[in-house]
């Protein structure tokens, strides 16, 4: 026998609440960064970072026990991310009363850069890590992999990276559930020019702006690598150049702010 469809009841949609779950990622730090320089913000006060010269010699060290223990590993990208993830980490671990992950979700899509998260980490004492633990990156018993893994490290990766431009959709998504959850954390991804040109990448591109206008997100930061290189040359040369990837954004409706100099705190 069909059932009767002529009259349809609505049904109510259960409440959304938020799940009470604790953070593993490690608290801010207490102590300033063993190297460290002093800025002044856009209003005028002065914030203590982590030297990103002390950042990059770090990394270059960190390589050379990687090479040594026969993996692989990478220098341009977190060498060219320091000063951004100096700046970036400086505001997040701002004493304010509460953790820095309760204000802020980080994400690292540019998971070639991760060593130089680790190594200006350090260079806080975050998660108590000390220069030692550095020797041991991409080892097997280290728990400081090629690329972030939030399954081995909780306390320092809140996204896995690897497959360029995964991070930046999920990201996207920690926004959308803050906004519903009722967080004021402000989401802040850092990708590469890499990432930029990858399909669901270009889908969150799309996405996040209309989303945003519509009252759906929490403010989202997107922070892009564009130094114009690739292993075997210059982008701009040997491919295309990323201005009109920048262009198609401002169209998206993103507010796109270029810095010309990304070295210069």
């Amino acid at each position: 026998m069909a059932a009767d469809t002529s009259v349809v009841k609505p049904i109510a949609a259960p409440p959304l609440a938020p799940l009470k779950l604790k953070s593993k990622l490690a608290p801010t730090p207490r102590t300033a960064p063993k190297y460290a320089v002093a800025v002044k913000n856009s209003a005028g006060a002065e914030i203590t970072l982590a030297d990103p010269r002390a950042s990059r010699a770090l990394v270059a060290l960190m390589n050379v026990h990687a090479v040594n223990g026969g993996a692989a590993c990478h220098w341009g990208g977190p060498a060219g991310f320091a000063e951004i993830m100096a700046a970036i980490h400086g505001l997040m671990f701002v004493a304010n009363g509460r953790e820095w992950h309760e204000a802020f979700n980080f994400a690292n899509d540019a998971g070639h850069t991760e060593n130089g998260i680790y190594a200006l980490r350090a260079l806080y004492g975050f998660d108590g890590m000390t220069f030692e633990d550095l020797k041991g990156f991409r080892s097997i018993a280290s728990k400081l992999t090629g690329h972030g893994e939030s399954h081995l490290n909780p306390e320092g990766v809140l996204l896995s990276n690897g497959p360029l431009g995964s991070s930046l959709p999920q990201a996207q998504g920690l926004a959308m559930a803050d906004k519903i959850a009722g967080n004021d954390r402000v989401t802040i991804i850092t990708v590469s020019d890499g990432a930029s040109m990858e399909g669901e990448a270009k889908e969150a591109f799309a996405a996040i702006p209309g989303l945003a206008v519509k009252g759906r997100m929490n403010p989202f930061v997107l922070v892009i690598s564009d130094n114009d290189t690739k292993l075997s040359g210059r982008i701009g040369k040997d491919a295309f150049s990323m201005g009109p990837s920048f262009e198609g954004k401002r169209a998206l409706g993103w507010n796109v702010m270029a810095v010309p100099d990304g070295h210069n705190l």
